[in-house]
């Protein structure tokens, strides 16, 4: 079996389930963590620095390290362990770790008041403090110094607790706490480890016991992360402050109309910053100019129509409440967790959820623009893939899938209209045209069709003038369309899961720097009607994503999307630990 670039032995593969199993959701009692081919370079850190720390002195020294080398010897056998009414995650490696160290303690008061602190401030990243030991480690630290917590059979529990909650909260920060793959089968985004740099960096946090920095280390280091954290605080801060209220339904609110609604409307308004804070003094219940602009401001964030109406879909996403706008935010640090380590200096991205795509060269967004996505029921898939040749003027043959919901069920009713409709023709294998009225239609399924069913290149192609491909077991890509009105949707889940291309030939152009295909190239070439494939010198990577909460354009404010497939409800759930 393959994971990424490298070849997993059978024994890796069990590693790996039972660490997703053990670590993925904390509420589970698993049997295993080490596993070689998941960790990050840091987090293997975590495990591999507290084995060569653990090696400092083999020799037992007394009472304590006998009583933790029994528990660690019951847990390495056990299906599940507790120390008290505390699991034990990390349990098969705990006894490798603790036997490198001759079974001595790792932990002191500093080094336990530095985890405490850090087990707190993972509530920032959207995680749950609790899932981490907390009520155990703030009990032993509370009563660190008395006679009941100086006995061998404390201090041998605090160590081994304690040295869990760390593998616990580095192994997410690092990997996130749910695994992706089980909520989507599609997912292909792997991830490489230095095991050297790991084994160093977690080596270096013991000696230092600097456990702030260390962690802090595993988690993303791009903007965006960083980004999404503060603006978590922020909202998790208004939560304590008592939230925003909500706005009745009534008739829309709209410039130069009176209503009672519009105290609450500034109010809603000045809670998330769309107004200032020096309009909470006004209390006039007309609807004017200010409000209109702040208004504008708010569905220009929420990807709504910014006609500075309050309507139902402008009403709907003001009464969203504070409490699911931070689990929005939760979820998408979650997304960041399993995203945005190692990306690339180039690649193109799509986020599904916004309903655009960028190009991202030397690390920094250099071109946007629209896009369609798949409607309900032929969602648009998350995966990477790399993107390698461009062709002009490209016929489009019709995929398994579109065949099978919408141009058979057609055929196969007698309806050969449809053909004519989408201007298909129809071939055989040897590429051969056929007469449509021939064929038996009743007797062809998506399974048993021996046809091929064709559009020739032109302006009512359903790819357009130029598609961009990452050959995919999905079929999908990115295109150009006929349907150019529909970019004017503010949403805009209309396609069969493919993307459709806001002004695609600039994206062409700038994919072809460098070459002889410059803006008056391309434009000859597509002029011209005729098929014509471009390799790209340099294969790029293509990312298909899923974001509902993300920067806006200037960085400045936080912009949340609909969660169009309801996606984000499940990773709620598993990040909550529910199934």
């Amino acid at each position: 079996m393959r994971y990424g670039n490298r070849v997993i032995s059978p024994s890796e593969i069990g590693w790996i389930r039972e660490t997703h199993d053990s670590f993925r959701n904390p509420r589970v009692l698993a049997c295993a963590f080490v596993t070689l081919p998941r960790l990050s370079g840091v987090l293997l850190a975590g495990v591999l620095l507290l084995a060569r720390g653990f090696a400092a002195n083999p020799v037992f020294a007394g009472p304590v390290e006998d009583a933790i080398r029994v528990r660690v010897e019951r847990m390495a056998s056990a299906r599940t362990f507790a120390l008290g009414s505390t699991p034990i995650f990390a349990k098969a490696l705990l006894p490798r770790l603790y036997e490198r160290r001759g079974y001595h303690t790792a932990w002191n008061r500093e080094r336990l008041d530095a985890l405490i602190g850090a087990v707190d401030g993972v509530a920032r990243d959207g995680l749950v403090p609790s899932d981490y030991h907390e009520a155990a480690l703030r009990k032993s630290r509370i009563a660190f110094d008395t006679e009941a917590t100086r006995s061998t059979d404390a201090v041998a529990d605090r160590d081994l607790i304690a040295t869990d909650a760390l593998v616990c909260v580095a192994y997410h920060l690092s990997f996130g706490k749910v695994d992706p793959f089980r909520l989507d089968s599609k997912w292909n985004f792997p991830r490489t480890l230095n095991r050297h740099e790991a084994t160093e960096a977690l080596l270096r946090v013991l000696d230092s016991g600097d456990i702030s920095h260390f962690l802090d280390g595993l988690r993303p280091r791009h903007p965006y992360y960083g980004y999404l954290r503060r603006e978590l605080a922020s909202y998790q801060d208004r939560v304590a402050s008592g939230g925003w209220p909500k706005i009745p339904e009534g008739p829309t609110l709209k410039l130069g109309v009176r209503d009672h609604r519009i105290l609450l409307l500034r109010k809603r308004l000045i809670a998330s910053d769309d107004l200032a804070a020096a309009a909470a003094s006004d209390t006039a219940l007309g609807f004017d100019p200010s409000l209109e602009n702040s208004v504008r401001s708010f569905q220009r964030r929420h990807l709504l129509a910014d006609d500075g109406t309050v309507g139902p879909g402008t009403l709907a996403a003001l009464n969203v409440s504070i409490g699911d706008r931070v689990n929005q935010l939760r979820v998408n640090l979650e997304r960041a967790r399993w995203l945005l380590h190692n990306l690339p200096d180039s690649f193109v991205v799509v986020n599904i959820a916004a309903f655009e795509a960028y190009l991202v060269a030397g690390s920094n967004r250099v071109w946007s623009t629209r896009c369609q996505v798949g409607k309900e029921g032929r969602e648009t898939p998350v995966f990477r893939d790399t993107l390698r040749y461009i062709v002009f003027n490209p016929t489009w043959t019709v995929p398994t899938g579109i065949l099978a919901k919408d141009v058979l069920p057609a055929l196969r009713r007698g309806d050969l209209s449809v053909l004519q409709r989408k201007k298909l023709k129809v071939l055989d294998r040897q590429g051969r045209m056929l007469n449509p009225r021939a064929i038996q239609w009743s007797k062809v399924t998506a399974g048993n069709c021996p046809y091929t069913f064709r559009q020739d290149p032109g302006p009512d192609n359903a790819l357009g003038r130029v598609k961009f491909m990452f050959p995919n077991p999905y079929s999908v890509y990115l295109h150009d369309t006929p349907s150019r009105d529909l970019f004017e949707s503010p949403t805009r889940a209309f396609s069969s899961g493919c993307i459709r291309v806001d002004r695609p030939l600039e994206l062409a152009e700038r994919l072809l720097t460098g070459t002889k295909w410059d803006a008056a190239a391309i434009q000859r070439t597509v002029d011209s009607g005729k098929t014509v494939t471009v390799t790209l010198r340099r294969p790029l990577p293509v990312l298909l994503l899923y974001w509902t909460a993300f920067p806006s354009r200037d960085s400045r404010r936080i912009t949340f999307a609909k969660d169009i497939y309801g996606r984000d409800a499940k990773v709620l759930r598993a990040l909550e630990g529910g199934s």
